[in-house]
């Protein structure tokens, strides 16, 4: 060859082909994740603005492709400005100050037009920050026949329908939301039509034609990626399988599903063509789920009598399990765990109290088990849902005994009442809450009272939110409140509460 250095670039163009992974740029700025919607417009002095903002905050809350965000501050903008309403839905400035007030990727514009006895509602998909359109649709309502009425229900049934027509023009169904080795996890489940062994293709965004004139996406262009397995699904997550992966590309996240492939009914047992022989199906979990993780905190202690005041704090490190075992599809049976460490400092507050500084240190432990019951609202187990329990508690934070510096271990324990709830809010992401309140309990002080308890308190609170890596794995971040106290007569009152941290880790089985 005539010009050897360009051979060798060539050559080593040609090797690194099958080693060359698509950019991800497209997959990410096209996720389409969050959306919010612009007050419409119509000619018969919004007599529709209502229904549509209602019809479209419905359908896409329950959506599980996105996250609605709060339209309110869109409203604010636009419906304040002394300029045309209907010039200013066409003003891509506007429209991406509206966008980036709501923290949305994409907005929905609705105009309703009425025309003799009908009215056609047109819907245009705008992706922030330029407003090119995705996509647009439009569906025509007939004014009802003499002596009858459009019902609210009705109309918005309508708006929905060319919701569905918008969502459908986009040439993908879903896509990757995270993967952890072979196991992916799609946006998209039973409400999609989805459901187990079916088989999703997988593209990547090559290139997003838009027109330089009408500011609408031309043409989309996609390049296969791989082949993914369902192996089970819920209303709003598929869990699959990799079967297989083009030369040089690998399925990674924000890449899309473009394609479901539904088993033949009479489909038996897998060829040896099948990438799938000899791997079980990882289904739903079937008995339970354990979690176990560190416990961070901070301990506050208060001792008060007529003669005595003080408070001390303390920083805990410890861990804790939670675990749960279902008897069946509701009920469920619960055992934990936590436990910690810490140095304890204490003050008085009331100098004259005669009460000493304090530096010691002590321990927590506090255990329960008991029963449940879990309301689906859904029917999905990854679907929202509520609880109520019952079961026995303990709680003791020991320290030494100490007549002079006011110290002694306190423990309280009795039966309690529980009620939370889990929210699926999207892609895998999760919250959980649960309040717990202690009835009929019992408390000793050891170190300074030989009194009987006159009453006694306990109460758990946490706020939690998690993130499924897997059909049978999450990561889960959980704030609490736990707190006990109890009433000795004249020998005082005294609390102990922790405000603690738990980073866990979630394992169904």
């Amino acid at each position: 060859m005539r010009h050897p250095i360009t051979a060798l670039l060539l050559l080593a163009a040609i090797a690194g082909v099958g080693h060359a992974r698509a950019d991800a740029t497209l997959d990410r700025k096209y996720a389409l994740e969050r959306i919010s919607f612009l007050p419409s417009w119509d000619n018969v002095d919004g007599l529709f603005r209502p229904y549509v903002e209602e019809a479209t905050a419905e359908y896409f809350k329950g959506h599980p492709r996105f996250a609605l965000m709060d339209a309110s501050k869109a409203r604010d903008i636009l419906l304040d400005s002394k300029l045309d309403y209907r010039a200013l839905l066409d003003d891509p400035a506007v429209l991406g100050h509206a966008a980036r007030a709501v923290r949305a990727e994409s907005l929905v514009r609705t105009r309703v037009l009425k025309e003799g006895p009908k009215y056609r509602v047109t819907m245009d998909w705008l992706h922030a920050p330029r407003m090119e359109i995705l996509a647009s649709a439009t569906v025509e309502i007939k004014d009802p026949a003499v002596g009858q009425t459009l019902s609210p229900d009705d109309l918005k049934s309508e708006l929905k329908h060319g919701l569905d027509l918008l969502v459908g023009k986009l040439p993908f169904l879903a896509h990757v939301t995270g993967r952890d080795g072979d196991v992916v996890t799609v946006n998209a489940g039973r409400v999609a039509g989805i459901g187990k062994g079916d088989r999703l293709t997988v593209d990547t965004l090559e290139e997003v034609k838009v027109h330089p004139i009408l500011h609408s996406v031309a043409d989309w262009r996609l390049e296969r990626v791989g082949l993914l397995e369902v192996e089970s699904v819920d209303g709003g997550m598929a869990f699959c399988k990799v079967v297989e992966e083009e030369t040089g590309r690998q399925i990674s996240r924000f890449q899309k599903v473009t394609k479901v492939s539904h088993p033949p009914a009479d489909r038996g047992a897998p060829s040896e063509a099948d990438p799938s022989d000899g791997e079980p199906p990882v289904g739903p979990p079937r008995l339970g789920w354990i979690e176990a993780g560190p416990l961070f905190g901070s301990v506050v202690r208060s001792v008060s009598t007529d003669a005595r005041s003080a408070e001390g704090t303390a920083f805990l490190l410890g861990g804790q399990m939670d675990s749960q075992v279902w008897l069946n599809r509701q009920f469920f049976g619960e055992l934990a765990i936590a436990f910690g460490g810490h140095g304890y400092s204490q003050e008085d507050l009331a100098p004259t109290s005669g009460a000493n500084a304090v530096e010691s240190d002590g321990t927590m432990l506090g255990w329960k088990f008991g029963l449940g019951y879990t309301y689906l609202l859904s029917g999905d187990f990854y679907g929202p849902k509520g609880w109520a329990k019952i079961g026995y508690r303990s709680t003791s934070f020991e320290m030494p005994s100490s007549l002079a510096d006011f110290t002694g271990s306190l423990s309280v324990g009795g039966l309690y009442f529980g009620v939370g709830g889990d929210l699926p809010v999207r892609a895998g992401w999760g919250a959980t809450v649960n309040f717990e309140i202690g009835v009929l309990n019992g408390a000793t002080l050891a170190g300074y009272t030989a009194l009987p308890a006159e009453g006694a308190t306990s109460v758990r609170f946490s706020l939690g939110a998690y993130y499924l890596i897997g059909p049978r794995m999450a990561l889960k971040g959980t704030v609490q409140v736990i707190s006990i106290g109890a009433e000795f007569g004249e020998d005082g009152d005294v609390s102990q509460r922790v405000i603690g941290f738990s980073p866990a880790l979630v394992y169904f089985f």
